[in-house]
């Protein structure tokens, strides 16, 4: 497991690089999290579609689910209240009025809608948000993909896969001094000259904020911490990452731990593509909370990568606006 050292870096065992960058000079304030290794990516693990098999295989898939669109609605609260919004929840939706377009929703569903008369109470239960002047966009995940949101003047932009992993024993990547299994068809190699370390301070997270909407092909920020604001530095269950191939921040991710770990913002820059920095970046988010199933949202682009790690299909979700 990864352990936590009284200086609060963190350790991801004994992680072998080709050479050694030289000391940063002039860099925010980070504490370092570990070099990347992702040796065994690949291995055969138990997956999570799996135990829908029985009653309570479907059951525990169900609780997986509902817990996955919980971590997204609490990384939502920390996100938004850093910015100085109001966001509320509901026992149908957690929302927040947006004066402005963002990377944000404005609302996510953290209830399934299994039945007709389920989806009326939801769609119902959104109407005041809807209608809220202050939202100048709305934009909803519909974290179970099973709502008709035209109603509102919105279409389904996209749609997806909810990815999981399962936990503790089966990363398939070596931590805390251990040893990965067989690399399972994927190339195992250790990611060169990747720096991964922990956010800390308001000048590594405005870092990190630059480097993150360029790998995103995202507008820049307005201002410095128009998108992720220091105050989300101070939720405990925040961790930024920071990935740095010499003195250049090239790669990032982000890991909110409730009952699952979920994994958000995993981003290359274009010139660093291809040298296995998402993978490595996934892994060290992943491996913030190794005692706890992960959970993400990918593109379908990046959803090969994912399975690759031993991540499997949870449940469907939908984007709207």
């Amino acid at each position: 497991m990864l352990r936590e050292a009284p200086d609060c870096t963190i350790t991801v065992g004994p992680l072998p690089v080709t050479r050694r960058p030289p000391a940063g000079h002039g860099r925010p304030r980070s504490t370092v999290v570990g070099r990347a290794d992702v040796t065994g990516c690949g291995r055969a693990v138990p997956t999570v579609s799996g135990v829908g098999v029985t009653a309570a295989g479907r059951a525990e898939q169900r609780l997986l689910h509902e817990q996955a669109a919980a971590n997204l609605a609490r990384w939502h609260t920390s996100s938004t209240e850093a910015l100085g919004l109001q966001p509320r929840t509901d026992e149908h939706w957690w929302t927040c009025p947006m004066p402005a377009p963002n990377i944000y929703f404005s609302a996510i569903s953290i209830s399934a809608a299994p039945t007709r008369r389920n989806r009326a109470r939801m769609l119902e239960a959104l109407g005041p948000h809807a209608r809220d002047p202050s939202t100048s966009l709305l934009s909803v995940c519909d974290t179970w993909d099973q709502l008709d949101l035209r109603t509102f003047g919105i279409h389904r932009r996209a749609g997806g896969t909810w990815l999981a992993r399962p936990a503790p024993a089966t990363l398939p990547f070596p931590v805390d001094g251990g040893t990965a299994g067989p690399a399972g068809g994927v190339d195992a190699r250790v990611v060169p000259e990747l720096r991964i370390e922990r956010v800390v301070d308001a000048a590594g997270l405005a870092a990190f904020e630059r480097m993150m909407v360029t790998g995103f092909g995202a507008r820049p920020p307005i201002a410095p911490h128009d998108i992720h604001a220091p105050g989300i530095l101070d939720d405990p269950a925040m961790h930024v990452l920071a990935g740095w191939s010499d003195d250049q921040l090239v790669a990032c991710s982000m890991t909110y731990v409730t009952d699952v770990a979920g994994i958000y913002g995993v981003a290359t820059l274009p010139s660093h593509r291809g040298r296995g920095h998402a993978t490595a970046m996934t892994v060290a988010a992943a491996a913030v909370a190794p005692d706890r199933p992960s959970v993400l949202q990918p593109t379908a682009v990046a959803e090969p990568l994912y399975r690759r790690l031993g991540f499997d299909p949870l449940g469907s979700f939908s984007h709207w606006a």
